[in-house]
């Protein structure tokens, strides 16, 4: 068992000094703790990504009317063809 970089005998001989310097009740006491913080943590974490996962849902924004106009390329502003409306016109009645 590997957990964050901690072996078995390391975590046994960090619970044993624990339980030395913290005696048998205060051990219990801070294993509550430690459960209600951890489970918080949990909480936050799966509210955050549920929130994430909600915004990741929604509709793109629509402009607003008093947003800038976005420019418009040159090709889609003569038709695509790159000549000029006008032009095009005079064009298909000549021939």
């Amino acid at each position: 068992m590997d957990l964050f970089g901690i072996g078995l005998l390391e975590l046994v001989f960090v619970l044993l000094v624990a339980l030395i310097v913290l005696g048998p009740a205060r051990m219990v006491e801070m294993a509550g703790r430690m459960g209600k913080y951890w489970r918080e943590a949990q909480r936050i974490l799966r509210e955050a990504a549920d929130a994430a996962a909600v915004n990741l849902d929604a509709k793109p924004e629509t402009p607003r009317e008093d947003a800038p106009a976005e420019p418009v390329e040159e090709s889609v502003a003569r038709g695509g063809d790159g000549v000029e409306s006008g032009e095009r016109e005079e064009a298909e009645r000549h021939g």
